[in-house]
């Protein structure tokens, strides 16, 4: 019924249009006439019947026209009602901005991701939604857009009307209207989720899942970049290997449950007794890492502040841990290397500090160590034998391996 009611409406309003056509045609017409009258007496019965005939043929074609014109809007209206209905349905937000980023149009997924409806969102700059964080980002993306002219993609957070925020991936192309102003279209979708088991993966990479502390490879990744940039400021830096004295003890009395929880308080511990621009990591089992940065350019002073970390470490151990109803004590050795400009790679640092480390339980546990000349002698000699000890089962296996030239 409203179907029929909408062809209706259609067709009076194209009535309407050739009534007004009409009119104009005959005030024309009208004109014409004045300007050079036609003696219609003068004209033949023939010629009369044959002007009638044209007249009758082209108002046919006229009738036939208007008819397919009618036809072709409702099919053009029916197309117009499917477009907005899926522009309106897709899974995604779509946006159409302004050359200055202003939002002209939305759909309704758009509206909902944003928490806002479609017109209040018109008007408004599509940087009122992004995270402050975000806004440089998004304002690279754009310019890049406009500079190469082809699409580009981001991820961006995303804040609400409502306050509430999420992961926004966004797909972005521009082009120029009917004006020959550019215009930005924009394809919105909440990438949350997919952002989410992204930086759940990465945090297993690089993350201890106990502690929630960086990693091996992370450490290793970090100390990298630290020995660059000591080399280019000149300021010295030191790696601290603790080790914690005697907790196999807690594992095999109490449990690894036990052992987990006093792991989990000592990192919380050691966080607290790092700088800001420190990085605290754990290697595996009861080991932890503390890398130090910019430490003063003088050897001893830097020795100094290393120190001064190191005792409030030692000083945090003193405290008793409270593991549920048990209260446990422990306490650890501490090895520490100073790397400078210039310095041998990032594994020796490791290993000096692993050596300085041995050398504090040595010397009774609970000790504090720096890496030195001397020590760095023994480490040497202590790998060179390890060396020899591996060349020599190899040359063993080969031996083994080769026939027998005696017989």
């Amino acid at each position: 019924m409203s179907k029929k009611k909408n062809i209706t409406s259609t067709k009076l309003a194209l009535s309407k249009e050739n009534k007004l056509l009409r009119e104009k045609a005959e005030l024309i017409a009208s004109r014409k006439m004045l300007a050079k009258p036609v003696d219609v007496s003068q004209l033949s019965s023939e010629k009369i019947e044959g002007m009638i005939h044209e007249l009758s043929v082209f108002q046919i074609e006229l009738e036939i026209q208007n008819e397919n014109l009618l036809t072709a809007y409702d099919q053009l209206e029916v197309s117009r009602k499917r477009y907005i209905q899926l522009y309106n349905l897709a899974p995604v937000g779509y946006f159409s901005l302004s050359n200055n980023g202003i939002i002209l149009e939305a759909n309704n997924t758009g509206s909902k991701l944003l928490a806002c409806t479609v017109a209040m969102l018109q008007q408004l700059p599509f940087t009122k939604f992004i995270a402050r964080e975000d806004t440089d980002k998004f304002y690279i993306f754009c310019k890049e857009i406009i500079n190469t002219m082809q699409p580009q993609v981001c991820e961006l957070k995303i804040n609400r009307h409502n306050n509430t925020s999420f992961w926004g991936y966004l797909v972005a192309a521009s082009t120029v209207d009917e004006h020959g102003e550019q215009i930005l279209f924009l394809v919105l979708n909440d990438a949350t989720e997919l952002h989410n088991h992204v930086d759940a993966i990465s945090r297993l990479a690089f993350f201890d899942p106990l502690t929630g502390l960086p990693n091996r490879r992370l450490l290793l990744d970090r100390l990298n970049h630290a020995v660059i940039s000591a080399d280019r400021n000149g300021k010295l830096g030191a790696v601290m290997m603790l080790d914690l004295d005697n907790f196999k003890q807690l594992n095999d009395t109490r449990g690894h449950a036990d052992g987990d929880m006093l792991l989990q308080q000592i990192a919380i511990r050691l966080q607290n007794c790092v700088r800001k621009n420190d990085s605290l990591a754990r290697l595996g089992g009861d080991e932890f890492v503390i890398l130090l940065e910019g430490l003063s350019e003088n050897v001893a002073e830097a020795k100094t502040e290393a120190m001064h970390i190191a005792n409030k470490i030692q000083h945090q151990f003193s405290l008793s841990f409270k593991l549920g109803d048990y209260t446990h004590h422990i306490t650890a050795s501490i090895g520490i290397t100073i790397f400078m400009q210039d310095t041998e790679n990032v594994d020796n640092l490791l290993k000096n500090s692993d050596a300085a480390m041995y050398q504090a339980k040595a010397a009774g546990r609970n000790k504090i160590r720096f890496f030195d000349t001397p020590m760095q002698t023994i480490t040497e000699a202590h790998s060179q034998i390890e060396k020899d000890r591996l060349f020599a089962q190899e040359a063993k296996k080969i031996r083994a391996a080769l026939p027998d030239s005696t017989g």
